[in-house]
């Protein structure tokens, strides 16, 4: 600038040298120079603009194309899907049999002759007449009925106060104390209370010093321990003129036993014995047809309600022989009050492991052994063979730690469930249509059981856009069972939606809401000829969708657009310029072609001009062409284009307030055929800018003539 103000300068000087005189005013001076500088140059790879979008989701392959990946787990199926255990109910209800009791402590009694002879008139004259002279000389006549009276039996120390027998035996000795046989005795022996009999003993004879017994068979006999011992008949043969030795103080000792006393009601004492002892087959409700064999409890109870009517107090033992903790089977045991009481117990069966086979015989089977014994309080209690005991018995809550056998060929159904798919912004996709998507549906399973699918729904939806997959090619579809060397690795069945489905239709609607849902069953017969399963507590069938997209497709008129505000800085910076040209030399690998329209508005975005190419096109970026076969690029896209600013152009851009809409619209150009975007694409743009400025200076003279002076 400095250089050509000397010039201008300098040639007013010349001028002057042919003028006498001249104006001294300040002149202006134009100048209007063309300018032309490069802006910038660079490079650009194809990872760099593409993971722009999304570095989560892009990635690139082992061959470097790019790829569109997303995963997320849409389903986790638990144990209670296949198995759920419901709480398993038995009960049991019975009635006591008859209850043993002590013998009866052995009571004796004695009949002298002094205590007949005093209810005896006849006899008593006929004793007096042999006594009353010499007591041993005179033998002892026939005498054919003799009045003996009653005798009263309380016995001391007997097991009972009343009792009604199912068996037992009541017997009485009598022993002959008289100088004289006693003949056709029958005794006949009555409950004190009430007199009601209880049985007759019959003696024939008893000589002198000899005994006799006879027996009562008490079953359905009532006794109670006062009895009541009636003679109903005694006689004596005599002597036969043999003289004897004749004393009051003689006796009939009469002695009582009672023994194998079986008590069916009544009031007694019971002694401790066992009264029940009985064992309970049940099998668990499972409506699938699972056929189990081992159940290891994570957690659970064994829940016991016992309405017990008996008075005397009892302890109830419970044992279940094919559960075992450590090797040990389950035993516990309630006590219960004398009743009628209702006891509640609850047993925590957590760390059990149940043999369902019962070692090989069976299979969902329990058994409970269930064993009474009545805890003696030592005192009479009433009791009655009426008497139940009900006991109402629950394994509750039932969570499996382990659990194995057979779980039965039952469907198996997820419902369609809908869900959020976010695979980020849509714009650019939207635009996109991908050749060779791939949707895999993988079923990560560590149950030990094999299933299959017999159908499967997928719909993709992105607002009024909506497809569904047609996986008739794919489906059915078998998922393998996990392994019981390594139950907590999970085998994976992958379900490839690819080429031989129409999920290229489903994706390249690029959705945003996604439902599914299949359905099948376990253990089909394909997979499962040993029909052998097993569950833990932590198996789980998680099912994840895996989305790949090769970034090879077709773009069809995607359009980018920006707006640029003029402000004060940006129109100063045309002041000078009076037209201006920016070239662009592109060399594009990418297989991406760029149409670019420019545009100046006012500040309501009306159009007022753009901004043309000198050639009239609008393709700033040729796009590289490929192999229409595999979609490689073969050789890259040039392009050099002028793009012209007019003197009206840059009027409009020196205006602050007015806006530049920039408008790219991008295609993958050759023929549509589907091209691949590899991460090592490259494109080399260099932009340089040719302005026309304008220029006016003015310039202050001065006149010699004024310094010579």
């Amino acid at each position: 600038m400095k250089k050509l103000k000397t010039a201008v300068f300098l040639m007013v000087i010349l001028s002057s040298c042919v003028k006498d005189d001249y104006d001294l005013n300040p002149i202006k001076v134009q100048y209007s120079p063309e300018i032309a500088a490069p802006l910038f140059k660079t490079t650009i790879e194809a990872g760099q603009i593409l993971t722009a979008l999304d570095s989560t989701l892009l990635t690139e392959n082992s061959d470097k194309l790019l790829e569109y990946r997303y995963s997320d787990q849409v389903y986790s199926v638990e144990l209670s899907e296949f198995i759920n255990i419901d709480d398993v109910n038995f009960n049991f209800e019975f009635q006591l049999d008859p209850l043993s009791i002590e013998d009866i402590p052995q009571f004796q009694t004695s009949i002298s002759l002094q205590s007949v002879t005093d209810n005896d008139p006849v006899l008593s004259t006929l004793v007096n007449g042999l006594t009353g002279v010499d007591s041993c000389a005179n033998a002892f006549p026939f005498v054919p009925s003799i009045d003996v009276p009653d005798v009263t039996l309380p016995i001391s120390g007997a097991p009972f106060v009343s009792a009604t027998f199912s068996s037992g035996e009541l017997e009485v000795e009598l022993k002959n104390g008289w100088p004289t046989p006693i003949n056709n005795v029958q005794l006949r022996l009555k409950n004190q209370s009430d007199n009601s009999i209880i049985g007759i003993l019959n003696y024939n004879e008893i000589l002198p010093g000899d005994s006799l017994t006879d027996v009562i068979d008490l079953a359905g006999k009532t006794v109670e321990s006062n009895m009541v011992g009636e003679f109903v008949s005694v006689s004596s043969a005599g002597t036969s003129g043999q003289p004897v030795c004749v004393s009051l103080f003689d006796e009939i000792v009469a002695t009582i036993n009672g023994t194998n006393f079986v008590v069916v009601s009544g009031s007694a004492v019971f002694p401790n014995q066992e009264v029940l002892n009985d064992t309970i087959d049940f099998s668990m409700n499972l409506a699938s047809g699972e056929e189990l064999e081992t159940l290891e409890l994570k957690s659970g109870n064994l829940v016991f309600q016992v309405d017990y009517e008996i008075e005397e107090a009892a302890k109830l033992y419970i044992e279940l022989p094919y559960a075992k903790s450590g090797g040990v089977p389950f035993l516990d045991s309630i006590f219960i009050g004398g009743g009628p009481t209702i006891v509640n117990k609850t047993f925590d069966l957590s760390g059990y492991s149940f043999d369902l086979s019962k070692e090989g015989q069976s299979v969902n089977a329990l058994e409970a052994i269930i064993r009474g014994n009545l805890e003696s309080s030592g005192t009479p209690v009433s009791f009655d063979t009426s008497n139940s005991v009900t006991a109402d018995i629950t394994m509750s809550n039932i969570q499996p730690l382990f659990i194995d056998g057979y779980f039965g060929s039952q469907s198996l159904n997820l419902d369609p469930e809908t869900f959020d798919f976010d695979l980020g912004e849509a714009q650019i996709f939207e635009k996109i249509n991908f050749a060779t998507p791939t949707v895999t549906i993988g079923f990560h399973n560590t149950f030990g059981i094999p299933m299959g699918i017999s159908s499967l729904d997928l719909i993709m939806k992105r607002d009024d856009q909506m497809d569904s997959l047609d996986a008739s090619a794919v489906i059915p579809f078998d998922i393998l069972s996990g392994n019981i060397a390594s139950p907590d690795v999970p085998v994976t069945s992958e379900l490839i939606l690819g080429n031989t489905t129409n999920i290229a239709d489903l994706i390249n609607i690029w959705p945003n809401v996604v439902t599914t849902g299949f359905a099948g069953a376990i253990n089909p017969d394909t997979l499962n000829d040993g029909k052998y399963n097993y569950a833990l507590d932590t198996s789980k069938l998680n099912i994840t969708l895996d989305l790949s997209i090769p970034l090879y497709a077709t773009v069809d008129d995607f359009t980018i657009q920006d707006t640029i505000e003029i402000d004060s800085s940006l129109s100063n910076g045309f002041e000078y310029v009076k037209h201006a040209s920016m070239r662009t030399n592109i060399d594009n690998g990418f297989p991406l072609q760029a149409s670019v329209k420019i545009y100046i508005t006012d500040e309501n975005y009306l159009v007022l001009d753009s901004l043309e190419t000198s050639d009239s096109s609008d393709v700033l970026i040729e796009a590289a062409t490929v192999n229409s076969s595999t979609g490689d690029v073969i050789f890259n896209g040039v392009r050099q284009a002028d793009l012209i600013a007019d003197e009206d152009d840059v009027n409009l851009l020196k205006v602050p307030g007015n806006n530049i809409i920039i408008s790219a619209i991008l295609n993958t150009a050759n023929s549509g055929a589907n091209v691949n975007i590899y991460s090592d694409y490259t494109m080399e743009i260099k932009v340089g800018v040719k302005a026309k400025v304008f220029i006016e200076e003015e310039i202050e003279l001065s006149n010699p003539s004024d310094n010579q002076d």
